[in-house]
């Protein structure tokens, strides 16, 4: 009997288990934020302590901004596909800004996408598609924090793969 009744434990366990949510991680970019605003949460007292924080804002921004995971999970709007001439060579590219508003701020940033045919073929205008690439370079530097806003700057990012974001 007592056999029987730990193993209806066992499996009572493994089936509420079974029906948990997963946790959501975080994207990488929001994580970090969040960790900056844990540190310095006095950031936004007032003009003299936002100005010093958002010296070290920046250079934490250029920290993140070197691993190739900083822009997963998060979305991005493509509002332009085009083409251009550098260095002799046609490229494709596309524009594209991320607005996104998050419990810690609203995330501003401007992305030049070097894209391949293939993308700029299904790419639609104004829509949101999460993006994994490389950030090839920093074309402007962010500027900081205002009040409940995070500018991180425009980079060129060289796309390697895009999904379109579910409504």
């Amino acid at each position: 009997m007592k056999k029987y009744f730990i193993l209806s434990c066992i499996i009572t366990g493994f089936l509420y288990s079974c029906n948990e949510k997963p946790i959501e991680k975080k994207p990488f970019l929001v994580e970090k934020i969040q960790n900056f605003n844990a540190i310095y949460p006095n950031w936004d007292n007032n003009d003299l302590v936002r100005d010093s924080i958002s010296k070290i804002f920046i250079d934490s921004v250029n920290s993140w901004f070197v691993n190739d995971k900083v822009l997963e999970g998060i979305p991005v709007q493509i509002y332009e596909v085009g083409k251009a001439d550098e260095k002799g060579e046609t490229i494709k590219y596309g524009l594209g800004r991320l607005g996104a508003i998050y419990e810690s701020g609203t995330l501003n940033m401007s992305l030049s996408l070097m894209i391949t045919d293939s993308m700029a073929n299904v790419i639609n205008n104004d829509r949101q598609y999460y993006i994994k690439g490389k950030i090839l370079k920093n074309l402007y530097a962010p500027e900081g924090l205002s009040r409940g806003e995070y500018d991180l700057g425009k980079y060129r990012v060289k796309v390697d793969s895009l999904f379109v974001k579910n409504k």
